[in-house]
């Protein structure tokens, strides 16, 4: 084989491998743009998205600062003893006049079935009458026990037993039975800590 020969049959080899470089090349290339379009169309989705988003949200605070508010406002009554939408803290001839209309304590006391909550709940009937109750858990050293109060605004907060329709002392430190003359009870009822749900 001449010279000539071979150097044509090594360019022609050198061609094979630039066309197969080329080939190679260019799958990458095509690989990488199909990729990055479709990267480029999967954030502008994204953005889209977040941009539908960010409208609905705005449109959701316009609407609940001119709806939920002027419903709130249209609800509240002004005054010292206001609280908002009709409920209001009654002054202690209110809680009064409200507890010698309640009959609750009417209710027959069931062991497991309608207990010290039952009867909270049953009371707490007056915020239907406008009157803003809340629930007071108390704890004793090895039990719990359900009373009411009223935040009076001439005598700050009054307890209520509804089981017994009266006003009560909720004291830490002292004997739940004792400090209101109720029947003593066989369990230390003394007063550990109590909180209020209003």
């Amino acid at each position: 084989m001449s010279v000539s020969k071979k150097v044509a049959v090594a360019l022609d080899i050198i061609c094979v491998f630039l066309v197969i470089g080329l080939i190679g090349v260019f799958t990458v290339y095509s690989d990488y743009v199909s990729n990055h379009t479709h990267n480029d169309s999967e954030f502008s989705a994204l953005t889209n998205s977040y941009d539908n988003l960010e409208n609905q949200i705005q449109q959701l605070r316009t609407w609940l600062n001119g709806n939920v508010t002027s419903s709130y406002n249209s609800g509240y009554k002004a005054g010292a003893a206001s609280r908002g939408f009709d409920i209001v803290d009654p002054t202690y001839q209110q809680l009064i006049s409200f507890m010698s209309t309640d009959t609750v304590h009417n209710n027959v006391y069931k062991n497991g079935t309608y207990i010290c909550w039952n009867f909270c709940n049953d009371y707490i009937k007056a915020f239907r009458a406008g009157w803003r109750c809340g629930f007071v858990y108390i704890s004793f050293p090895s039990l719990a026990h359900g009373v009411v109060c009223f935040n009076t605004t001439n005598k700050g907060i009054v307890f209520v037993e509804p089981q017994l329709n009266q006003i009560i002392s909720v004291t830490i430190g002292s004997s739940y039975s004792r400090s209101n003359g109720l029947t003593p009870v066989t369990y230390n009822d003394t007063i550990v800590s109590f909180g209020i749900i209003w």
